[in-house]
């Protein structure tokens, strides 16, 4: 059974910004002519910690050149009143991982090398793959029916861990989200339960009468 959600779209926010994102970044893929191995959703906000970094890591380990997508905090504004709605706002965190496994060297994942130059489909470097999300990110807004979803705006980028085995930079976007909620939802709902008991009480007290008249 599919949920429902008052902004009326077929999933949460959440998951509908993550799952577009993907889906444009999937432009970048080896399948369609470019060189990433792998575009995913992901649960993980970057925090700083070695075991964020090791899950992080594990998570592209032997899937790059990769890029991640997840969401992250949520920061509610001041609710707007509206007869008897509420539209109520906030901004969320996005949050891009891109990872660059290029064997030649250090620099070579960042900044690419000769071979990535001559090979569209060979690991560019951290560089160009955040080159190409700003591209395909700053500004972008999902085409959903409800207009819950705002454009994502571009935060701040770092880098997240350069190994031996590969660099990852994190790119933190934030995007405005919307929902009109009925405030006396909950108000309502109960007040048909209780009509709803009573219509059955006055039934069952009906019956008893009846039953007593028979007796009579």
């Amino acid at each position: 059974m599919a949920h429902a959600f008052d902004t009326g779209l077929a999933a949460s926010q959440r998951k509908t910004i993550r799952d577009a994102l993907v889906t444009r970044l999937g432009a970048l893929k080896k399948v369609e002519g470019l060189y990433l191995a792998a575009v995913k959703p992901s649960a993980l906000v970057f925090d700083g910690t070695q075991e964020s970094l090791d899950q992080l890591r594990e998570e592209v380990k032997g899937q790059t050149p990769a890029i991640l997508v997840a969401c992250g905090r949520k920061t509610f504004g001041a609710a707007g009143a509206t007869t008897a709605r509420d539209r109520h706002a906030a901004t969320l965190e996005v949050h891009v991982y891109v990872c660059s496994d290029n064997v030649r060297g250090y620099v070579a994942r960042v900044a690419g090398d000769v071979v990535s130059e001559a090979d569209d489909e060979a690991d560019p470097g951290t560089d160009t793959m955040l080159e190409h999300v700003e591209e395909l990110v700053n500004g972008y807004r999902i085409s959903d029916a409800s207009e819950t979803i705002h454009g994502l705006i571009p935060v701040d980028e770092d880098e997240v861990y350069h190994g031996q085995d590969f660099a990852i930079w994190h790119v933190r976007y934030t995007v405005l989200v919307e929902r009109t909620t009925l405030r006396n939802k909950g108000i309502t709902e109960l007040v048909e339960s209780i009509l709803t008991t009573q219509d059955l009480e006055d039934v069952a007290a009906a019956d008893q009468v009846v039953a007593l008249t028979e007796l009579d």
